[in-house]
């Protein structure tokens, strides 16, 4: 397979664009696989990737260094801690959106 193939998976009637991006944590390369149901080219959507697993790292160092990786919503308190962890990740997925590149009006980001 190479990268930007466009598969059919089993069980999805439809075809998606696959790639992949290598993650060098600790001493071994982890391989992690992206998808997308646009066909957006194996760099770009394996850049995409990367960009994403970023934002998921500062979300979990983030709810670490909180203590929000325990948290319930069924106290005000909890509540109030959800919406701020929402809004921080929306608000780290704006970010990177504005760093990519140029779309056309009427596409929407997957």
């Amino acid at each position: 397979m190479v990268r930007g193939e466009l598969v059919k998976p089993c069980g999805l009637d439809q075809i998606m664009c696959v790639s992949w991006v290598w993650l060098h944590r600790n001493h071994e390369p982890e391989q992690r696989f992206v998808m997308s149901n646009l066909n957006l080219g194996g760099v770009y959507l394996a850049r995409v990737g990367k960009g994403r697993e970023r934002v998921e790292a500062s979300f979990k160092t983030i709810k670490g260094l909180f203590g929000l990786e325990g948290f319930a919503q069924h106290s005000k308190q909890g509540v109030f801690r959800w919406w701020c962890l929402f809004t921080l990740a929306f608000f780290l997925c704006h970010f990177q959106d504005l760093d990519s590149p140029v779309r056309t009006p009427q596409v929407w980001p997957n």
